[in-house]
């Protein structure tokens, strides 16, 4: 699961629920693994946001972290809650992230999303652009990062609180999907995880826009 985490964290979500719902796996170990994958998304979007721009790092990793660090905390719970000896459980085939479809899929799908992320941004502003970020982000979270990096111009905290807003509609996208199909235990670990994670980013965030940005001198683009 954390290798395929690093293609897309949804399609693991869903592979786990599938399994659980059989019985092929225990709902404590299916959410835990699930919220790992989170995790790494997460933090992925943290990297690229990073590689893009030093000014979007200081801005999304308070948020990023607060969200990583809780879910890995709610994870462990509900792992070793569940016992430990079923790490084959998770273990499934998947394709390459290198296969040349998926990257060309990639590709096409940045293309698109950065000429809207752009065109949000001019016809609407931040609203718009925020708008573009909620819904692109249930699509793809990364390509939705790169395509706001992308945007010449765009101030820090807008293109900051654009990318944040993606990871967390596509974290209450995996949720929702775990609350309405995964059964009772599933649902609770997972969507308590999510949530929690919801809660302390967008805390995290608020304290860098309020007050870490500001007093560190970080108002500028």
């Amino acid at each position: 699961a954390v290798v395929a985490a690093t293609v897309t964290s949804t399609a693991v979500t869903a592979h786990l629920l599938h399994r659980a719902r059989k019985k092929e796996v225990p709902p404590r170990y299916a959410a835990a693994t699930a919220m790992l994958a989170t995790t790494i998304s997460l933090g992925r979007v943290g990297i690229i946001g990073s590689a893009l721009s030093s000014s979007i790092a200081l801005r999304i990793w308070i948020p990023l972290g607060a969200a990583i660090l809780v879910s890995l905390g709610i994870a462990a719970i509900a792992r070793l809650a569940d016992g430990a000896g079923k790490g084959e459980a998770s273990e499934r085939p998947l394709r390459s992230p290198l296969d040349i479809v998926s990257v060309g899929k990639f590709a096409l799908l940045l293309a698109v999303l950065t000429v809207m992320a752009k065109l949000s941004a001019v016809w609407f502003g931040d609203v718009g652009l925020n708008v573009f970020a909620a819904t692109a982000g249930l699509v793809d979270v990364d390509a939705v990062t790169l395509a706001v990096g992308s945007i010449g111009g765009l101030a820090a905290m807008a293109a900051a609180q654009a990318i944040l807003i993606a990871a967390a509609t596509n974290t209450m996208f995996k949720a929702g999907i775990g609350i309405a199909t995964g059964g009772r235990v599933f649902a609770l670990w997972f969507g308590a995880a999510c949530l929690a994670a919801l809660a302390v980013g967008a805390a995290g965030f608020v304290l860098t826009a309020a007050w870490i940005a500001p007093s560190a001198g970080l108002d500028a683009p």
